[in-house]
């Protein structure tokens, strides 16, 4: 299956119990005589696939409007303008590393990746990884989640099977070494791109957020612009639990973009409104699937026709 036909699938559920309405509507069924029992099903439709309270009016509003000009063309465009619209969070990229940046000369790209255990946050370094390499990019691994030894043999796995290096210490360590020895290796061997795992622990919010404001304020010993990319992963099956992990993290340090892992069939796609529209922070890659090369830049306009279309 290839990638755009898994973004479809993974929309599948949303795709189910939410758009089958609203592509109704669209299409022109009954748009003479829409009753008020419509609009109630539709909202309550949108909460249960995650929308949010604030995004779900906004979306019924701009279908109410819509419909007064009874054309379904011009429906179908302005709703899927809307909707992209929501998505759309302008952030500043190149070419070279696209969708992410690195603006800081003679340095390399310092990928900071942080997540609650259990996202897929392992996973997803490793797709960023390949993602870099089949773009003929060098690329380094840095262990620094050294309170899980799973996490440690999990990217150590990763780096041997994609042949790259990577920098670890023992169980227990000091993350922000791990983090700081990184960067020196990619300095000297002059590879293109960092990636520094995290620690994921949620049990105590402060502890959190004093291990990664250590881990940053060491890497910036480099240079205060590093880390140039904080990326934080959401698991799509968490809904908007994710809304709450997100400000955590954000409280910490200034995220620059999410990833949404695990987007399959269990996935209610409509919590990254949420994630762009309330918090602001552009969504920059999504992963599908358990394959090494299931990820992909996350595109706003791919994204609403793959969740409108049949």
């Amino acid at each position: 299956m290839g990638l755009i036909n898994k973004i479809k699938e993974g929309l599948k559920k949303t795709r189910d119990i939410l758009f089958t309405d609203v592509r109704d509507l669209i299409k022109g069924k009954n748009i003479e005589n829409i009753s008020p029992d419509f609009w109630e099903r539709l909202e309550e439709k949108l909460l249960v696939s995650d929308v949010g309270v604030n995004i779900t009016r906004h979306i019924i509003s701009t279908l109410q409007n819509a419909v007064k000009k009874k054309d379904p063309k011009l429906i179908w465009n302005e709703v899927e303008r809307e909707l992209v619209s929501l998505l759309s969070i302008p952030y500043s990229y190149d070419e070279k590393f696209f969708p992410l940046k690195n603006d800081v000369k003679d340095f390399p790209l310092v990928v900071m990746v942080v997540g609650v255990n259990g996202t897929g946050k392992t996973s997803f370094i490793a797709k960023l990884a390949n993602y870099y390499k089949e773009k003929n990019l060098s690329v380094i691994l840095g262990a620094g989640d050294t309170y899980r030894a799973a996490a440690i043999e999990q990217l150590t796995y990763w780096a041997e099977k994609l042949s790259i290096p990577i920098v670890k210490q023992n169980m227990g360590s000091d993350s922000a070494a791990v983090a700081f020895d990184t960067i020196n290796s990619a300095i000297s061997k002059k590879i293109d791109v960092a990636i520094i795992d995290t620690a994921g622990r949620m049990h105590n919010k402060n502890n959190l957020i004093q291990e990664l404001q250590k881990v940053e304020k060491v890497i910036k010993k480099h240079h205060i612009e590093l880390p140039q990319e904080k990326i934080l992963i959401l698991d799509a099956t968490y809904g908007q639990n994710s809304i709450q992990q997100t400000k955590i993290f954000t409280e910490a340090i200034n995220i620059t973009g999410v990833a949404v892992t695990k987007m399959d069939t269990t996935f209610k796609a409509g919590f990254v409104f949420s994630i762009t529209s309330s918090l602001g922070i552009p969504i920059k890659f999504m992963t599908f699937g358990e394959n090494i090369d299931d990820i992909q830049p996350f595109e706003p306009k791919e994204f609403v026709k793959n969740l409108l279309e049949d």
